[in-house]
């Protein structure tokens, strides 16, 4: 049973990281993720894991440009964040596979909770 209220849920843009592009793509996400709460459809949720692959991909793909958070090796910032994205996708994907199977699916509260509450840290 879900004990959570679409209600209580609140989505919010992240402070800006300086970087448009990083900005405008967390942007990107928080609407994906309002349309998710909105319909809690399995499409809504698709386009929810699209948006975020595409921005941890890019996002990935400068923090190694710039040589961002890359020392430590395994243990560096840049391993752990892409550890955090490849985690976040999977718990995305897999709700996508489990709703496959049911007609007319609806994504449950909890579940846009921990999305969105995993998408802020």
């Amino acid at each position: 049973e879900d004990n959570v209220s679409v209600r209580d849920i609140v989505i919010e843009v992240p402070e800006s990281t300086g970087v448009q592009a990083m900005d405008d793509e967390h942007e990107s996400c928080t609407m994906a993720m309002e349309a998710m709460l909105k319909a809690r459809t399995r499409s809504t949720l698709v386009v929810v894991y699209e948006e975020f692959k595409e921005h941890f991909t890019h996002e990935e793909d400068l923090m190694h440009d710039y040589d961002f958070g890359t020392g430590g090796g395994e243990f560096s910032a840049a391993n752990s964040h892409a550890k955090d994205h490849a985690r976040i996708l999977k718990v995305l994907s897999d709700e996508i596979e489990r709703t496959k199977a049911v007609a007319n699916a609806k994504i449950s509260a909890s579940f846009v909770k921990r999305v969105v509450d995993e998408f802020g840290t």
